[in-house]
């Protein structure tokens, strides 16, 4: 899936569910899919929680790293959604111990 159609800038967590609706269709498909990020300038915390942070929440970090591959990824991107992933781990954890 090509990032780029959307915009050169995602934002928000409308087209975060947009996004994750059209990866769970794919992912219906395909054991793998790719998500390229060429051509996409930024994305916001709330953007990359709402497709990432779901993706995961689905998916488990397993699943999550044999479906799903990124290309174009750029470092900044890539330490967003490491930050959103361990955002989301540690707010599960803290529930558990509720």
């Amino acid at each position: 899936m090509r990032l780029s159609l959307y915009g050169r800038h995602l934002t928000g967590r409308f087209l975060g569910r947009k996004i994750i609706n059209e990866l769970r269709m794919l992912l219906d498909i395909h054991n793998t899919i790719r998500i390229d990020f060429g051509g996409v300038q930024a994305v916001s915390h709330s953007f990359i929680d709402e497709v990432f942070g779901g993706l995961v929440s689905e998916l488990g970090v397993d699943n999550f790293k044999k479906k799903i591959k990124l290309n174009n990824c750029s470092e900044e991107f890539k330490s967003i959604i490491l930050f959103v992933l361990k955002e989301r781990s540690a707010s599960k954890k803290r529930v558990a111990n509720c």
